[in-house]
């Protein structure tokens, strides 16, 4: 098995301009560490965070691709589906093909995440 010790991102605050997300509320800082290349089923890996009293908007994704958040810091309280439930550092959420999703931070501290985006096969049309 080959193993690379090649580093691939380096967190640096100044790349994480404040924004928001998903129509959420609050300030969330976020930062592209990969925008994989054409032909990789990795959409994307994302550091995020959501600042205290901020949210990632109840959002839906299309069928063709699934997310994973990583929470790395903080609690926060999940939405998946019409669901609510508390997420821990160290929690891997599954937000499926087709599924809503969103997130708020009720806490008086940052909340970090790493946000997996990876496509998934398409289904099949139906008749």
């Amino acid at each position: 098995m080959q193993q690379s010790s090649d580093l691939l991102y380096r967190f640096d605050p100044s790349r994480m301009p404040p924004g928001e997300s998903h129509d959420g509320t609050g300030e969330i800082l976020a930062d592209r560490v990969r925008a994989l290349p054409a032909g990789s089923h990795v959409n994307h890996v994302d550091l995020v965070v959501v600042r205290p009293g901020a949210t990632i908007g109840h959002h839906r994704h299309g069928p063709d691709n699934e997310e994973f958040y990583v929470v790395i810091v903080g609690r926060a309280e999940m939405w998946i589906e019409d669901r609510k439930r508390p997420v821990h550092p160290g929690d891997v959420i599954l937000n499926p093909p087709g599924g809503a999703h969103g997130l708020f931070n009720p806490t008086d501290t940052d909340v970090w995440l790493v946000v997996i985006e990876i496509r998934t096969p398409s289904p099949p049309p139906t008749a």
